[in-house]
């Protein structure tokens, strides 16, 4: 099996590390949207980008909180999927404690993954730019409630129409 890049990243920036400890922060292109999802969640470029910071977030829960390591390199893995092919898009919760506009969850072999992502703006010379920047992504508990009241943005198992 070929080594990701986010997987190389891991081991040169993250594994071993202690809980919440800084690693350095740099940015890594972790997958692109189609066209259908920037339609159905206005946004122009496809591009979706991971940080070093999110990366450590992302393993310090599953790795030290949790002792979920196998989730964690999962993810790694596979966040690319989530990214291209979402079954469903929903708005996140609004909440203080929840960052990020939107919520991809992908079906990836009989097991749903979340990763919320968030709208932000960063400089390219003078202009400002969007781009949509994973906030963090886990395991969803196929009986849990985690936005079952949130406004469905897409879902590949609707026509247009929006019949089943």
């Amino acid at each position: 099996m070929e080594e990701t890049n986010l997987l190389k990243l891991h081991k040169q920036y993250i594994e071993g590390t202690r809980p919440k400890e800084y690693v350095k922060v740099f940015d890594v292109l972790a997958g692109q949207i189609t066209s259908e999802v920037k339609k159905s969640i206005n946004i122009k470029n496809p591009k979706v980008y991971l940080t070093s910071k999110v990366m450590k977030h992302i393993y310090d829960r599953h790795c030290h909180d949790k002792g979920q390591d196998h989730v964690y390199l999962f993810l790694l893995e596979n966040i690319h999927l989530i990214i291209k092919r979402p079954d469903l898009i929903r708005e996140n919760r609004d909440s203080r404690k929840k960052r990020g506009e939107f919520v991809f969850i992908a079906d990836i072999e009989g097991e749903l993954y979340a990763c919320p992502m968030e709208k932000e703006s960063v400089r390219k010379g003078k202009k400002l730019k969007g781009r949509l920047s994973v906030v963090t992504a886990f395991k969803l508990k196929r009986k849990g409630r985690y936005l079952i009241d949130t406004k469905i943005l897409f879902s590949k198992h609707l026509t247009p129409s929006g019949i089943r």
